[in-house]
């Protein structure tokens, strides 16, 4: 059993000395290097979410501000994704911060989230996923 919280990323020991030069911070993209760990590290569940959403708080609350805003300017209706696009544009060029990386595998969790606000209420259509089976069961 390992005795530290894994990297989301990479699903690696984040404070060890060389974790930077092993993991390249981008879900998906990291072939062999790291083999079925990466997977097993956060799994497609609630669970998996809780712990993404909980090591990036931030996440949210810019998706979160961007719905808003987007409401208050008029909009009846978001997709998730173009939200993650938004916080991606914000990152990488007002930001100039292209360390900030988003896991695409949460979107689904992140709607349903959302939707949980009563100011967003309404705001958001979803079909049914994993996230769906993962909050009824």
């Amino acid at each position: 059993m390992q005795d530290y919280t894994p990297c989301i990323f990479c699903g690696g020991d984040r404070s060890s000395v060389d974790h930077e030069t092993q993991c390249d911070g981008r879900q998906g993209g990291l072939g062999d290097r790291f083999d079925a760990e990466f997977y097993r590290a956060l799994p497609l569940t609630k669970e998996g979410f809780d712990i993404y959403h909980r090591e990036n708080p931030h996440i949210y609350a810019k998706l979160r501000q961007y719905a808003l805003e987007a409401k208050h300017a008029g909009r009846t209706h978001l997709g998730v994704k173009m939200l993650y696009e938004r916080v991606r544009w914000y990152t990488m060029v007002e930001a100039k911060d292209d360390t900030f990386k988003l896991n695409n595998n949460w979107h689904a969790f992140y709607a349903r989230l959302l939707m949980e606000d009563p100011e967003l209420a309404g705001l958001f259509e979803t079909r049914r996923s994993v996230a769906d089976v993962e909050v009824l069961t």
